[in-house]
C-alpha cells in the first residue's frame, strides 16, 4: 500500500509525493501538450494572484518583484509561453497575433500602451481583463494593480498581442 499526497495542482504543473514502506519519491508532471487549451480566463486568474506585488524596474518575478514586461513574461511563462523581457521586445517577438483595434481585445491579451511622457511608441504593457480593465506592474502605485483604460490610461492603447 502507498499514500499519494497532492502538494500542488496548479495547471499546468502537478506535484505529488508518494510514500510507502518501500519507497518515498516526488512526481512532477508538467502539461506541455500542444492540444492543451489555455483560456484568457486562466491567464487572468493566475495574473491576479500577484496583485499587490512590488514594482521594481527590471523585476522578472525571480525575487518577488516585477516591472511591467517582467510581469507579463512571468505570467505567460507559467503557461509554457516564453516571451522576452521588455515591452517592445514582447511586441516584436514574432509570436501570436497582433491586435491593432481596441474593440477586438480579448481577455488574456497582452496590451501595449504608448509612452506616458511622449505619447509615442510602446512604453508599457499589461494583461487585458475585459471591460476596459487591465492588470499590470505599475509605476503609479509601484505594485501590480488593476487599472482602467477610462482613467489616466485613456487614449494610450497602442496595440495588443494574442498569444493563446
Amino acid at each position: 500500500p502507498f499514500e499519494l499526497i497532492t502538494i500542488d495542482s496548479t495547471f499546468p504543473s502537478f506535484i505529488f509525493v508518494i510514500n510507502s514502506e518501500y519507497f518515498n519519491f516526488v512526481l512532477v508532471f508538467v502539461i506541455t501538450d500542444d492540444n492543451t487549451t489555455i483560456k484568457g480566463t486562466d491567464i487572468v486568474a493566475y495574473a491576479k494572484k500577484y496583485l499587490g506585488y512590488k514594482y521594481v524596474y527590471g523585476g522578472d518575478g525571480s525575487n518577488g518583484t516585477f516591472d511591467c514586461s517582467g510581469y507579463t513574461m512571468y505570467v505567460y511563462k507559467h503557461f509554457g509561453i516564453n516571451i522576452p523581457h521588455g515591452a517592445n521586445s514582447q511586441y516584436r517577438c514574432g509570436k501570436g497575433k497582433k491586435i491593432t483595434k481596441y474593440s477586438e481585445l480579448q481577455v488574456g491579451d497582452i496590451v501595449f500602451l504608448t509612452d506616458y511622457e511622449t505619447g509615442k511608441g510602446i512604453g508599457h504593457c499589461g494583461i487585458y481583463l475585459g471591460n476596459d480593465n487591465f492588470i499590470h506592474a505599475s509605476t503609479t502605485c509601484y505594485a501590480v494593480e488593476i487599472s482602467s483604460f477610462k482613467t489616466i490610461y485613456k487614449g494610450r492603447f497602442y496595440s495588443a498581442l494574442r498569444l493563446i
